[in-house]
């Protein structure tokens, strides 16, 4: 325990430092509580040391610059043909392939190689940490043994060898089947294709086993470890300890990179809590941890078998600062220490501890009720099978009878404009004494016809914890909110890419008078719907005229058009009335509206 406060406290504390790119991960006050569940001598293991790592930009910084090869197309960096021999970064490219340069576990390929695709439950993360947890202890035992038989290291080597074999692929003798079916039988829904071992999961195996064998023949000090000046002798050529040294991306297998012990199960974290996005799934894990353990031998048993999921939501909030300064420091845990390091965020005036930036959604059919997916993307639950739903936002609007799905060959998009408009709808609907979403003003106004798509989402994104949702589901549902908002204009024209149309009466606007609703006409930018010539109905347009008719069309807060009059006091007032009528107190807001440029630039806080 005293090895892991070392290494692993620090990573903590660094982390307060710098901070990695905004994406749907799990909330920071979720850590309250979890690594007191795991073994005193597994707590590398816990969710929190994930966020540490994200927090700290590791997997990022491994999976852009150690030991990586830029692949490079006509002088552009090509991320996706990023090479390096460090196992390390192999591990994390496969997580994360980050194809355009910012940390992501997404990769559009066409052969279906990549794994985040197939994560749907955190099962399939706790098989991978399980593995790492067996390989290690192989390993250690294989270092043992060579250490009091130098002279038997090439057969040693052999059994080895053999033994990750009988990991992955089980053995006939055995009860449990090897973790590569295991793997593969935790990806429901959409399964990978034919490439998918080849190209992705033994990868992804190899690596982690040769991260593991270089830490821990460090760790044993063996001679030829990566950080003792005795090289060590010739291995076999396709053994574990061959492929552990060829992969030093210096010339020498005695300089491998310092990376923190544990780095392995780290990365692996920080893949659980970017890919999922709520605390219901992390005791999901731990639970999962708890049951696989049982078929295994007590001394790779993770989880205490005292744990029990708790019923509700268990966050840190501003009171448990007090329970936290009157620790002893040695009865600190990893969960106080990262609790001090984000107070700021946890007890901060907006809804948000990771502000989202765009991502994947998919299509809305306004006249249809219904989403455009990709055909055999559902279940026979009506279920997106191949996405995640962390917060189990999917199964809650089910509930409300809110979804529909149109299957065929259509593609997701990115929902840059989208999100900018649930960001501000979040701030204006968030009371910040109270950490709840105060919809009340709103529900006071007149109904509109897609006032009542607003009111469901918000049943779903219902707190904190689901405020910071990015997964593709909650994506979706705002995209039911702000998508197609033209699909009911009976006199809609085709083509029409501005406001008003040309058949409208209010083509002139005049000052001060409100915009009929019938003649708002919201502009989307997407390029494939106007190649074909038909109205573009999602990727919205993120002009301040644009976003001001997106709120007056679903509010009807009596937003009046934009006439011959000075475009900044346009947009002041308008804003200002919008924030009225959500009743935002105006004490918050910073009245800084700037022109540069013919564009006009505001900031709220």
């Amino acid at each position: 325990m005293r090895r892991i406060k070392k290494i692993l406290y620090p990573t903590l504390m660094a982390s307060v430092l710098l901070t990695s790119a905004a994406h749907a991960v799990v909330p920071v006050f979720s850590f309250k509580g979890m690594t007191r569940h795991f073994k005193k001598d597994k707590k590398h293991f816990s969710p929190t040391i994930g966020m540490a790592a994200l927090r700290s930009r590791l997997p990022e910084n491994i999976r852009l610059y150690l030991g990586v090869t830029p692949g490079m197309h006509e002088g552009n960096r090509v991320y996706v043909a990023d090479a390096s021999q460090d196992p390390l970064a192999q591990i994390t490219k496969i997580l994360f392939p980050s194809v355009d340069g910012i940390l992501g576990d997404r990769a559009n390929d066409e052969m279906g190689n990549n794994f985040a695709r197939y994560v749907i439950h955190t099962r399939t993360v706790a098989l991978l940490m399980f593995y790492v947890e067996e390989v290690r202890a192989v390993t250690a035992s294989h270092l043992e043994a060579v250490a009091k038989s130098p002279k038997k290291k090439v057969a040693l080597e052999s059994t080895l060898k053999g033994n990750l074999r009988i990991l992955r692929q089980g053995h006939k003798k055995q009860a449990r089947p090897g973790y590569v079916d295991q793997l593969w039988n935790s990806f429901v829904g959409e399964k990978p294709g034919s490439s998918f071992n080849r190209n992705t999961l033994n990868p992804l195996l190899d690596a982690i086993e040769r991260a593991v064998f270089i830490e821990e023949q460090e760790r044993a000090g063996t001679p030829g470890s990566p950080r003792t000046s005795e090289a060590s002798s010739s291995p076999s050529s396709d053994s574990p300890v061959s492929r552990a040294a060829s992969s030093s991306p210096s010339t020498s297998s005695t300089q491998m990179p310092f990376y923190p012990h544990y780095a392995v199960e780290a990365l692996i974290s920080a893949f659980l809590d970017f890919h999922f996005d709520s605390q219901a799934d992390l005791w999901t894990y731990m639970g999962e941890l708890q049951s696989l353990q049982k078929t295994l031998p007590e001394e790779l048993a993770i989880i205490e078998d005292t744990f029990v999921k708790p019923d509700g939501q268990v966050f840190f909030e501003e009171q448990d600062l007090d329970t936290v300064l009157s620790k002893d420091k040695a009865d600190l845990d990893m969960d106080d220490v990262f609790y001090l390091e984000t107070l700021m965020e946890i007890s901060g005036p907006t809804p948000y501890t990771n502000a989202l930036s765009n991502a994947t959604a998919w299509r809305y059919d306004r006249a249809k009720d219904a989403f455009y997916v990709r055909t055999g993307s559902t279940n026979e639950h009506g279920a997106f099978s191949s996405l995640l739903d962390t917060s189990k936002a999917l199964e809650r609007a089910s509930a409300l009878g809110k979804v529909a799905f149109i299957e065929g060959d259509h593609k997701h998009f990115a929902d840059c404009g989208e999100m900018i408009v649930r960001h501000i709808f979040n701030l204006l609907a968030y009371n910040a004494l109270t950490k709840t979403f105060d919809l009340e003003a709103l529900r006071k106004l007149a109904p509109t016809p897609y006032l009542q798509n607003l009111f469901d989402f918000f049943e779903v994104q219902d707190g904190l914890a689901t405020a910071s949702s990015g997964s593709e589901v909650m994506r979706s549902l705002w995209n039911r909110v702000v998508g197609d908002l033209n699909g009911l204009l009976p006199l809609l024209v085709q083509g029409v890419d501005d406001y008003p149309p040309s058949s409208s009466s209010s083509s002139q606007p005049v000052e001060g008078a409100p915009i009929p609703a019938s003649d708002i006409f919201i502009r989307y930018d997407n390029k494939r719907q106007k190649k074909e010539g038909v109205p573009a109905t999602y990727d919205l347009s993120t002009d301040f005229g644009n976003l001001i008719n997106v709120f007056e069309k679903i509010l009807g807060f009596g937003a009046t058009p934009y006439g011959d009059y000075d475009a900044t006091r346009w947009i002041q007032e308008t804003f200002l009335k919008l924030f009225q009528t959500t009743n935002t107190p105006l004490a918050l807001i910073k009245r800084d509206f700037k022109k540069t440029r013919g564009k006009i630039s505001c900031m709220v806080i």
